[in-house]
Parts: structure tokens; sequence; C-alpha cells
């Protein structure tokens, strides 16, 4: 749990922020590796103790990577809203945008599937160095934590947005609103 919450906090800073490295350091940190193997071993092996393990220390993972996410967002939304900047301009950084594109998703895929030989290499053949490429080229938390942080920011405009409709008495009906009510 520590080592997610270490691993997440660095990923929040750097998508944030626009800054790759933090999200770089995240990826070593990132504990999320380890119950991935142990499910798929577990599933291997017909251990059914150990697949439950496995997804169980996966999920309790993600979920604090999310909700670290979701704070950042909590913690970046009112701040930047304050500076009369526009609270999409965060989620319109590099480091965010590049995990929210289609494209992404097709790259992801050409990594993942030589990452998974990799890991199946590194497993049979006891070599660590490999595992630890794998763990950085498939790291899953920055794109958690940016799932979290995207969601709070969202909402937050979402509230801000209504908040507005409120005030100037639109919400949808009879005109006085703005287009977005």
């Amino acid at each position: 749990i520590t080592l997610t919450l270490a691993a997440a906090f660095p990923a929040s800073v750097g998508l944030v922020h626009d800054s790759p490295l933090p999200v770089l350091a995240s990826f070593f940190l990132s504990p999320l590796m380890g119950p991935i193997l142990s499910f798929a071993f577990g599933l291997a092996v017909e251990d059914g103790p150990m697949v439950r393990r496995g997804l169980r220390n996966e999920l309790v993972g993600v979920l604090i990577a999310f909700g670290v996410g979701v704070g950042a967002g909590c913690i970046v939304a009112p701040w930047d809203a304050t500076t009369q900047r526009n609270v999409f301009l965060i989620a319109a950084n590099g480091e965010i945008a590049a995990r929210g594109r289609h494209d992404g998703l097709a790259i992801g895929f050409l990594i993942a599937v030589p990452s998974g030989v990799g890991a199946g290499l590194g497993v049979t053949g006891d070599s660590i160095n490999a595992l630890v490429a794998v763990a950085i080229a498939a790291s899953l938390l920055p794109p958690i934590v940016d799932s979290g942080l995207c969601l709070a920011l969202g909402a937050w405009h979402a509230a801000r947005s209504a908040d507005a409709c409120v005030g100037e008495g639109g919400g949808g009906g009879g005109g006085g609103g703005r287009d977005l009510c």
C-alpha cells in the first residue's frame, strides 16, 4: 500500500505539471506488476489462493492509485479556478493528452505484446532484468492516476457549469442561461 502511494504521488505531480520525469519515476516505484504476475502464475499452476491474492492486491493497488488521482484533481481544480485559468488547460497538457488519444491504445498494444513475451521469458529464464524492463514498459500506474485526475477535473468543471447555470437563471428551459445550460 505504501509503495503504491509512493509511486502514485510522483505520477500525479508529473501529470499535473506536464513533466515526464516524475511519471517515469513512478514506473520504477510501481508495485502493480507483482500482483499481475501472481495472478497469471496462479492461473498457470492452478493455485486458487494465489490467483485470489494477486487479484485482490491488484484491485487494492488500482483503487489506491485512482484515489490519489482523484485527490490530486480535487486539490488542483479549485486552485486552478482561483487563478482564473481554464481547468482543462491542465487536462490538455502533453502528459495527460498522450494517455487519452485513440492512437495511444494501438501503440500501447504494440508495447504490451512484446512486454508479455518478455515477462514470460523473464519468469522462465529467472532473469530479473527482463522483469524490470517489462514493468517499466507496461506500467499501469500513471494511466490509472490519470483516470482519477481527469474524473475529478471533469466533475469540478461540471459542478461549476451547473452552478453558473443556476446563477444565471438557466437550466435548460426558456432562455436566460448560457448555451451550455
